[in-house]
């Protein structure tokens, strides 16, 4: 409407006066100011509950680690997985990536499909095959939490296994690297 009544003033040659355009542009200004003030509100609350969140979990991984047992390692991956810090951005959210790293840890180290290097492959190919979505709710984290929690009651545990490194194998004790077909 500003916009309007702007390129007709400047397209007559006799142009009229303004009719209230002045008081149209300071409501608008007036709101716009409002606006940003609700957003940095809101923001500031975001990064205060995000922070609360945070604090939650890691009390929740430090309890956890005293109740199983877990050694700085486990607790580590417990830490990585649960996603401690907390950044929630327009793109991605805390759930998703929590949800994608739990279902992950599930798969793989407690208690998932088989051999630890298949599973990894597998989830890494199922990653890439489907993006992270926002979802509705969080009973989806809240019942892989539990599932975790109760999989680490069972006695499953969090040590790390080795991955491998392109080019290089393990046999007994010692590393070789993988030699080219073609050697000299």
């Amino acid at each position: 409407m500003v916009q309007r009544r702007l390129l007709s003033r400047y397209r007559d040659r006799t142009p009229a006066a303004m009719g209230g355009l002045d008081v149209l542009l300071h409501d608008a200004h007036a709101q716009c100011v409002e606006s940003i003030g609700a957003i940095e509100t809101g923001q500031g609350q975001l990064a205060a509950t995000q922070d609360a969140l945070g604090a939650a979990l890691r009390l929740l991984c430090l309890l956890l680690a005293l109740r199983f047992g877990m050694s700085a390692h486990g607790e580590a991956v417990l830490r990585s997985h649960l996603g401690v810090v907390v950044r929630d951005t327009t793109e991605q959210g805390w759930e998703e990536t929590t949800d994608s790293a739990l279902s992950h840890l599930l798969r793989t180290k407690l208690g998932g499909a088989g051999d630890g290097d298949t599973s990894l492959v597998q989830a890494a190919a199922r990653a890439v095959a489907a993006p992270l979505t926002m979802p509705p709710d969080t009973v989806k984290v809240h019942k892989r939490i539990a599932l975790l929690c109760e999989r680490l009651s069972k006695g499953y545990k969090l040590e790390a296994t080795p991955l491998p490194v392109a080019g290089v194998r393990a046999t007994g004790g010692k590393t070789i690297a993988a030699s080219g077909a073609g050697g000299m």
